[in-house]
């Protein structure tokens, strides 16, 4: 009898265990979403320390990368699900280039605003063209 109980024990406490685990895996794996897009900055080269960002406006979380693609000037952002603003930054220069109006209507003097473009990520979503590149605000 004793011998069943322990096995009975066994059981649980490895069942338990694994649901304990599983939950554990689903909280840590959060839904994830990509941002991707080119950066410009404005003189003749991109400094070394240019970083791209992601905030996300609920919370206030911020994502980087650090940028290193110096052939295509791209970058790519592994974020949660939320609302995002994007903006590029460098120490050279004192402004963010965030991803805005004027950046959609072609960076023209003629384009009138300069307004922040909220980027709603979803899982498994990857958000393509999102250029943080007005340096211009």
């Amino acid at each position: 009898m004793k011998i069943k109980i322990i096995a009975n024990k066994k059981n649980i406490n490895f069942i338990f265990s694994m649901i304990i685990l599983t939950i554990l895996f689903n909280s840590c794996s959060s839904k994830k979403g990509v941002i991707t897009g080119y950066i410009s900055y404005p003189g003749q080269e991109i400094p070394n320390d240019l970083k791209v960002c992601a905030i996300n406006i609920e919370t206030g979380r911020k994502f980087c990368v650090q940028y290193t693609d110096t052939v295509y000037h791209s970058y790519t952002i592994k974020v949660p699900e939320g609302i995002y603003y994007v903006y590029a930054t460098t120490n050279k220069f004192e402004k963010k280039a965030y991803y805005t109006e004027f950046v959609k209507c072609g960076l023209k003097i003629d384009c009138p605003s300069h307004e922040k473009i909220k980027i709603l990520v979803k899982s498994n979503d990857t958000i393509k063209n999102i250029n943080p590149q007005d340096w211009y605000e």
